[in-house]
């Protein structure tokens, strides 16, 4: 019992990564063909993570098509 615990969180924590490192690269391969889902996973990441500088990313976009 005394072994299983640090076993059991080292293998736990090592399955987390792997999922997350798969699912990175699936997304990544989708998003490469530009496939609809990767896009639209996307736009949902930014509302839930933005990005600080957003604001003067996307006034350097409006300089930039002057």
């Amino acid at each position: 019992m005394n072994l299983f615990v640090p076993v059991f969180c080292a293998a736990f924590l090592y399955l987390i990564w792997t999922i997350c490192a798969a699912t990175f690269l699936v997304l990544y391969k989708w998003a490469k063909k530009r496939k609809a889902l990767a896009i639209d996973l996307g736009m949902m990441m930014h509302v839930i993570l933005p990005v600080p500088n957003v604001d003067k990313a996307a006034k350097q976009l409006v300089e930039k098509s002057r």
